[in-house]
């Protein structure tokens, strides 16, 4: 307390939390019936819980749900605006690499540029990262920050965690659209958010409660919700997506060699095709395989036989 007296049943806001509050408890938990300033209180009654270092103000129950209103309504419009600048910047900077990509293979192509340097180069591999975009939901601001810091270093110089958003409280609408707006096209407004069709970022809603429209919401928009107040869980849920992110890695494996000794033409149903006549000079080739035709070190066919 540094001005007025503090009692029970006053309402009370710090930034967008309210209270009504209960009861005053001294340090040592025992219930006081009011506090003077510079009389340190425990507050008990908050709908969620405010940030640390926010100035608390006393008022009449309809002034402070008028505060908290505008507000939250004044969070939410800078959050946006903040988001919507953030992945347009992001957006120009993936069109830059793409160019500077196809720059650099374009040199590779016309014999400026080894081509095994194309996969050195760092922007390249940068261009080529998938992302999984997370909203971070925690029941305090403590287990965010823990949480965040668990999931942003996995992954590789393939795939990785980008966290978009994060807040304290249950998951509400907003943070649905933060998701779905994680992975659209750019916008020009705050009334665009809405506007996005396709989204490949989730919700991490740790410790914290999904309203039933809230989780409706994420079901039409097609944005994953996921709950849980273990964080080793979390951690182990957000890798296994991290991994289905990488991509596929495809073994080659000679079975046989051949050479085209001679080639024939031969009459099937009216028609005439090339018959390849050929000696097997390694391992086994089977009708079922699959073929690659070289000629002069270079390919002229791959398939089926």
């Amino acid at each position: 307390m540094t001005r007025g007296t503090l009692c029970p049943g006053t309402p009370l806001l710090a930034g967008t939390s309210s209270c009504s509050t209960r009861r005053l408890l001294s340090p040592s938990l025992q219930p006081i019936t009011s506090a003077a300033p510079g009389t340190p209180v425990l507050v008990t009654g908050w709908k969620s819980l405010p940030a640390a270092g926010e100035e608390v103000l006393a008022g009449s129950e309809v002034d402070i749900k008028k505060a908290c209103a505008n507000r939250e309504r004044k969070r939410d419009l800078e959050s946006a605006l903040s988001d919507v600048g953030a992945i347009n910047a992001a957006r120009q900077a993936d069109k830059e690499r793409e160019e500077k990509e196809r720059e650099i293979a374009y040199k590779a192509r016309r014999g400026n540029r080894a081509p095994t340097m194309l996969a050195e180069d760092n922007s390249v591999q940068e261009v080529k990262r998938k992302y999984l975009r997370i909203v971070v939901k925690g029941d305090v601001s403590g287990s965010v920050e823990a949480l965040v810091g668990a999931v942003k270093d996995i992954g590789n110089h393939l795939a990785g965690v980008r966290v978009v958003s994060t807040g304290v409280g249950n998951v509400a609408d907003s943070d649905v659209m933060m998701a779905k707006a994680a992975d659209g096209t750019p916008v020009s407004g705050f009334f665009c958010v809405h506007l996005f069709i396709s989204a490949s970022a989730m919700i991490v809603a740790f410790s914290v409660g999904v309203p039933r429209a809230v989780r409706a919401s994420a079901t039409q928009n097609h944005v994953p919700i996921y709950t849980s107040d273990i964080i080793y869980r979390v951690i182990d849920d957000v890798r296994d997506r991290v991994i289905s992110l990488l991509p596929c890695t495809y073994d080659i494996k000679v079975t046989g060699e051949a050479t085209v000794l001679q080639l024939f033409e031969i009459q099937i149903k009216g028609s005439y095709k090339k018959i390849a006549g050929c000696r097997v000079t390694h391992g086994i080739v089977q009708r079922s395989s699959s073929v690659r035709v070289l000629r002069e070190e270079k390919v002229v066919y791959e398939g089926e036989h």
